[in-house]
């Protein structure tokens, strides 16, 4: 049975029992996101810090005052709560010796529609059961169940006690005798495709000689310094998605989503359109947004393309 162990948002507890000031270190849209959701909870907010090359005299937001980190005395009197995409760590330890600080997952307030807390686990427990319940084996169940209680407490500690170093195959599950070309829809600098030449070797005794299709729109250089001398593998400067296209995304931390107001803009293509005439066999799913249209049109057309794709599986 699927342990729930979080009923509250720490983030919030913390910022409804501190009788200290609240901050929040970053102004930017981390940053934004977390004063909207803070104030929607009536949750007041003393400030914004910023590092000295960030700070700019009288800005403000939504009457929030910005403030640069070294004008402000750090003591037990203030909360910090980082709320930016790269953490420098010493900083942030150096900034824990003087006061409270607040280091946890932000991802609540990107929302759109409902808040992922307990009350919609409540309203939806039924379902989850049964997602847990048709996982096979023990590793998956555990990472589900860490997942959703640190999405409803904020607290990294469960992702990272389940967390590993290396990229988890299962040959139970993935036969890897049959795969004959690998795809990644976010191969980011390549380490996934590397960790399943190594497994490949591991279960097989031989080296992968099939073929690899790496699509990374952000870190390309990184993925064609790591993957680009393997003459197996194609590398692509592009995201997945239903059809060629060029998309606009609104970056918000770790996350993104398709936006027409977005920040950010790649070109996209459909993974059946890019290999042509070519086999598929093992996808692994990992540019965020728009992997679910991609796998949505290979799914629709697999009896159009199983002719071509002699050994085609889309997971």
């Amino acid at each position: 049975m699927l342990q729930i162990k979080e009923k509250e948002n720490l983030i919030l507890k913390a910022c409804r029992e501190t009788s200290a000031k609240i901050y929040i270190y970053g102004a930017g849209k981390m940053g934004k996101k977390l004063a909207d959701e803070l104030l929607s909870q009536h949750i007041l907010i003393a400030g914004f810090l910023v590092d000295y090359q960030f700070w700019k005299t009288g800005e403000t937001y939504k009457d929030i005052p910005i403030f640069c980190m070294d004008d402000i005395k750090i003591d037990k009197n203030i909360m910090v709560i980082p709320a930016i995409e790269e953490l420098d760590e010493t900083k942030i330890e150096n900034l824990k010796e003087k006061t409270t600080v607040i280091v946890m997952d932000l991802s609540f307030s990107w929302r759109r529609q409902e808040t992922f807390d307990y009350v919609f686990w409540k309203e939806n427990e039924t379902e989850f059961e049964k997602l847990y319940e048709r996982l096979a084996d023990d590793k998956s169940r555990n990472h589900m169940e860490a997942y959703l209680n640190q999405k409803m407490s904020c607290d990294y500690k469960y992702l990272d006690n389940v967390w590993e170093e290396n990229q988890y195959y299962d040959n139970d599950i993935i036969d890897f005798s049959r795969v004959e070309s690998f795809v990644d829809c976010g191969a980011y600098d390549g380490d996934t495709y590397q960790a399943f030449r190594e497994n490949y070797r591991r279960c097989t005794g031989k080296e992968y000689d099939g073929k690899a299709y790496l699509f990374e729109p952000d870190s390309y250089e990184n993925c064609l310094l790591n993957c680009g001398s393997d003459k197996r593998c194609k590398i692509f400067r592009l995201g997945v998605w239903d059809k060629e296209d060029k998309l606009t995304f609104s970056v918000q931390g770790t996350g993104s989503s398709v936006s027409e107001e977005g920040n950010v803009t790649i070109y996209v293509d459909s993974i059946d359109h890019i290999l042509g005439g070519g086999q598929s066999g093992l996808h692994q799913d990992g540019y965020r947004g728009q992997r679910a249209k991609s796998i949505e049109r290979s799914r629709g057309n697999y009896s159009d393309i199983q002719a071509n794709f002699s050994n085609l599986r889309v997971s």
